[in-house]
């Protein structure tokens, strides 16, 4: 399951729900989440899952250099890519 997450106050719920297998994807705000200094950074750091940030919106709030280099930075193209990849998804 693809979760994308938009507002940084849902990614926690998100993270609680989501399985070992699943993605996320964050975008507008909840791009801030990716900055290793951002508070549920660590949230974000315990899981396996695989997490991407959809580039521009990182580059829209002059987030890029301070993104985890342990996240991808994905286009819209690859948000498509992502959501055609996972058969389910859930928007929060």
């Amino acid at each position: 399951m693809l979760h994308i997450i938009k507002s940084l106050d849902k990614l926690p719920l998100a993270i609680d729900y989501a399985g070992e297998k699943d993605d996320f994807l964050l975008v507008e705000e909840a791009v801030y989440a990716g900055v290793a200094a951002h508070t549920l950074a660590e949230q974000l750091a315990q899981r396996e899952n695989l997490i991407f940030l959809l580039k521009e919106d990182v580059q829209a709030r002059g987030l890029e250099g301070l993104v985890s280099p342990s996240y991808s930075l994905i286009s819209f193209v690859g948000f498509v890519e992502l959501t055609a990849e996972n058969e389910k998804s859930m928007t929060w």
